[in-house]
């Protein structure tokens, strides 16, 4: 367990934990998201008030965040998978984005992805040019 933090009703719960043998048991598990610090700015529509006031946009925090996703991306790299199987399981990107619809889910969120239920996409063009992209990003 690397910390604990207390819920609103000031229960203790465990906000973060990695394996005692990381080079074994390469696992780690947050219950905040670390990107936030560094990501997540902006006020209400028409007020000076901050969309998510408890964010911690320190320098130390945003900090914390970038260290955190070194350390993903260096255990991403060790592994050799493949992601064959594009067909069956699509890319997030297959399916359509739209703009400001978190705040008519009842979200904050910027961009939402609509998932039908049930349904895979048949259009793969978007899959195709952002394969492209990443690709030449990586190049």
């Amino acid at each position: 367990i690397t910390s604990v933090n207390k819920d609103l009703n000031g229960r203790p719960f465990v906000s973060s934990f990695e394996a005692r043998d990381i080079e074994t048991y390469p696992f780690y598990a947050v219950q905040w998201h670390p990107e936030k610090n560094a990501h997540e700015y902006g006020t209400i529509p028409g007020t000076d008030k901050p969309k998510v006031a408890s964010v911690n946009h320190s320098a130390t925090a945003v900090v914390v965040g970038e260290k955190m996703a070194r350390v993903l991306v260096t255990e991403a790299r060790k592994s050799m998978h493949v992601y064959a199987q594009v067909d069956k399981y699509p890319l997030i990107w297959s399916y359509e984005m739209v703009s400001g619809m978190g705040y008519y889910l009842g979200r904050s969120f910027q961009f939402v992805y609509l998932v039908p239920p049930g349904e895979e996409p048949t259009d793969n063009s978007k899959l195709e040019e952002a394969s492209k992209n990443l690709s030449s990003a990586v190049a």
